[in-house]
């Protein structure tokens, strides 16, 4: 539940939609993508989740300190995903700026709404600890994943008369 939260977020509602509109046929490379990551996690996860569990891990640091007996290498594994973690939040706030501005229709209410956001951020993770972020991420991920079953269902209804309209509709265009 929580990866499907997570690969339902910005990425497919604005990114996807972005290069769908901008390149086309090349957006359906998230068709075999993301199922397949389904399967990777299927099976490598509840591994990954009963060590953890088992032996007190918390972040990725913690299991590859724990798992090659070096603190060099976990500490080295933290400060990489925080490092590479930073270019994915940027991306995550300078989403919400644009969709401020598309959604007010005014340039200038990005920025006050990316600086806000970059403050609470900051403010939460402090505030709650990494416990507090993933219980959060889970309220997140269950409303990304029904937001995407309410557009599933919506948006057919109301641009096609429903998906099965609109399946029969594209079935008469290929037959």
């Amino acid at each position: 539940m929580l990866q499907a939260g997570e690969i339902y977020t910005t990425f497919t509602f604005l990114g996807l939609a972005g290069l769908a509109f901008t390149s086309g046929v090349a957006v359906t490379y998230a068709l075999p993508y993301l199922p397949l990551a389904y399967v990777g996690l299927y099976a490598i996860t509840p591994v990954i989740w009963r060590m953890g569990r088992d032996r007190g891990y918390l972040t990725q640091g913690d299991f590859f300190a724990d798992r090659y007996a070096s603190r060099l290498f976990g500490g080295l594994t933290s400060a990489l995903g925080v490092l590479f973690l930073l270019p994915y939040l940027q991306l995550q706030i300078t989403g919400l700026g644009l969709v401020i501005e598309l959604a007010t229709g005014y340039e200038g209410a990005g920025t006050p709404a990316m600086i806000a956001a970059s403050v609470l951020v900051a403010a939460f993770v402090l505030w709650s600890g990494i416990q507090g972020v993933a219980k959060a991420a889970y309220l997140k991920d269950a409303l990304m994943v029904v937001a995407l079953l309410v557009l599933l269902v919506m948006v057919p209804a109301h641009y096609n008369g429903g998906i099965n309209h609109l399946v029969a509709r594209h079935a008469a265009l290929a037959g």
